[in-house]
């Protein structure tokens, strides 16, 4: 029984899945985790398709972005609210002298020619005030001035090279036309010229057999005086007239070249002259607004010592120098209280104007593809430059708020 083929059959099957059980067992006990790691693995397979899908993204997500950073002083200067900064220092230095005069004059209120000429003393003062905002003033056209002149030469330097830049692009269509016109000529008449050889050497040389006596004699045709076109006028006509027709084709390119080329300089140069002219007006009404500020603020010096020379002309400071002290004391509390509030103000619109930059910066950035980054002293290496573009996206939107102010 034990040698029947069924029974050897049943012997070898059960000895196959004892080896088999035996090597899973085997890799089992020498790799403890890896049944533990494939059940988990497949217990949760969302998370490790979130984790392969998040190591794609992040290899998408590092790839190298170029920084966009503006120049902090270019745009701060340019920035639509910048004026009125200018304006604040100037009201902020007038009205520091305005307070030391008053701080003097209260510390002074005993000495008898305080008292006696208290009309010069406020003048006096009120005219170092004049002066002082004449002087800032001063300063600013002359440095407004040298800001038009330089972005005049700007602009200058900038249609010049765009005029070099245009010429060069010209000068290169047109070369490669001629390029092109002259292979397609000198291709023509290569073959003109092998088509006359062609016609020539069928002519040029008669063979003259004569047949004598004692010998046969051979004698070729070498007769040079004919034309160089030989026999074949109709040919050598063509080829002239395929020369004319180049001759004429190039100086049509150099005409239109050098029409092209002056038509770019009268339409760059027209343009450069209407940007001049709005660079002027724009420089003109900006002295106008500041001379027009100056002379408020001289107006408003001047009043504040009027009033205060009224108040202590009303008083008899013989018998009540304590009230003439008080009035002095509260005009100088007011004026610190003015001074204070300019200051806030200006250091509330340059926070203001910087949060705009930085904004700003970020919204350029983004539109360019660009990782966003920040205003600096210098340009580094390696980054964009969007002062510019910065400078020209702050200006029209200043401008879309002043057309539809509802105040």
């Amino acid at each position: 029984v034990t040698d029947s083929p069924s029974f050897l059959r049943l012997r070898w099957g059960f000895i196959v899945w004892l080896f088999i059980i035996g090597t899973i067992v085997g890799v089992i006990a020498n790799n403890k985790d890896l049944l533990k790691e494939s059940v988990a693995y497949l217990e949760k397979p969302n998370e490790h398709i979130k984790e392969d899908e998040s190591k794609k993204s992040e290899s998408i997500d590092t790839a190298p972005k170029i920084l966009a950073v503006a120049v902090r002083d270019v745009a701060f200067k340019n920035h639509p609210l910048y004026r009125e900064v200018e304006k604040l220092e100037r009201e902020i230095t007038a009205s520091k002298l305005e307070q030391a005069a008053y701080a003097e004059m209260l510390a002074g209120w005993q000495d008898r020619d305080v008292i006696i000429k208290i009309e010069d003393y406020l003048k006096k003062q009120y005219l170092l005030v004049k002066d002082s905002i004449e002087r800032s003033t001063k300063e600013l056209s002359e440095r407004k001035t040298q800001e038009m002149n330089a972005e005049k030469e700007s602009v200058k330097l900038e249609t010049e090279k765009t005029i070099e830049r245009e010429k060069e692009r010209i000068v290169q269509n047109y070369a490669k036309q001629l390029a092109e016109n002259e292979a397609q000529y000198l291709n023509d008449i290569k073959e003109l010229q092998q088509e006359h050889d062609a016609q020539m050497a069928q002519t040029k040389y008669s063979i003259k057999v004569d047949i004598g006596i004692e010998s046969k004699k051979s004698e070729v045709n070498t007769d040079t005086e004919e034309p160089i076109y030989g026999l074949d006028t109709q040919l050598g006509e063509e080829i002239i007239a395929r020369e004319k027709e180049w001759q004429t084709l190039l100086n049509n390119l150099q005409e239109k070249q050098k029409k092209e080329i002056a038509d770019l300089e009268v339409r760059e140069y027209a343009r450069l002259k209407t940007r001049l002219n709005e660079i002027d007006d724009k420089y003109r009404k900006e002295q106008e607004n500041i001379s027009v500020d100056m002379a408020k603020e001289i107006s408003e010096a001047e009043k504040r010592s009027i009033e205060l020379f009224l108040a202590l002309q009303n008083i008899n400071v013989n018998a009540s120098e304590k009230q003439a002290q008080e009035l002095l004391e509260s005009f100088n509390q007011k004026q610190k209280r003015q001074l204070d509030l300019l200051i806030t103000r200006r250091d509330k619109l340059i926070i203001k104007i910087e949060q705009e930059l930085v904004f700003g910066l970020r919204v350029l950035a983004q539109k360019n593809g660009c990782v966003p980054g920040e205003l600096v002293a210098e340009l580094p290496n390696d980054v964009i430059d969007l002062t510019d573009e910065l400078i020209e996206l702050l200006t029209r939107t200043e401008e879309y708020l002043s057309e539809n102010s509802y105040d």
